[in-house]
């Protein structure tokens, strides 16, 4: 069930605002309507999706991703739910709801959040708004609250001026987190 259109973010090696404009999420009753429709049919998983779900609702400044995961989890029926990909700028500004709402019992423990790069100068050159420090803060949050959580992380390799160093930067980083899923992306100019 898609919850929003285009990013929040303006990374610099992504074409999605470009391509798809501003942010728009998607009312939450409708949202709810059709998650009931879903399950009416014999859904029993429900993937929350989007280019950042962490980005919902902040285009109005209101109805965050918390507030619908909330709304999610109270519809009286059997299944689950798994929260796509989150950027960890937007995870920031709602970590420790986040956190608390992973504990329910019918919201799948798994988090996406792509990391993209162990290095902070390569991380500003992404436009990526956040650092690596803070990216393994919300690893150890998850991890601490919800010790057996799949963590899912994404990488970019051969961003261009990374160095050889910078490039071990994020073999350490990943050498640290453990992720149990990592996908690994070769920069390719558009």
């Amino acid at each position: 069930v898609p919850i929003l259109n285009s990013c929040a973010l303006n990374c610099s090696y992504c074409s999605v605002k470009a391509v798809k404009g501003d942010l728009l999420s998607y009312p939450v009753n409708d949202i709810v309507k059709e998650i009931n429709c879903s399950l009416d049919d014999g859904c029993k998983e429900i993937w929350v999706t989007s280019q950042d779900n962490a980005a919902y609702g902040m285009e109005k400044k209101e109805n965050k991703l918390p507030e619908l995961l909330n709304e999610i989890i109270k519809i009286k029926k059997d299944f689950l739910v798994r929260i796509g990909m989150m950027n960890p700028c937007n995870v920031l500004l709602i970590l420790d709801e986040l956190v608390e709402i992973y504990k329910d019992k019918k919201i799948f423990k798994f988090l996406h959040i792509p990391v993209q790069s162990g290095n902070d100068k390569i991380l500003k050159l992404m436009n990526r708004k956040y650092t690596v420090e803070q990216f393994k803060e919300i690893i150890k949050k998850f991890r601490e609250a919800i010790p057996d959580i799949t963590i899912s992380t994404d990488i970019i390799c051969g961003f261009p001026t990374e160095t050889e160093e910078q490039f071990n930067d994020s073999l350490n980083l990943i050498k640290e987190i453990k992720p149990d899923v990592l996908n690994i992306s070769r920069f390719m100019a558009r």
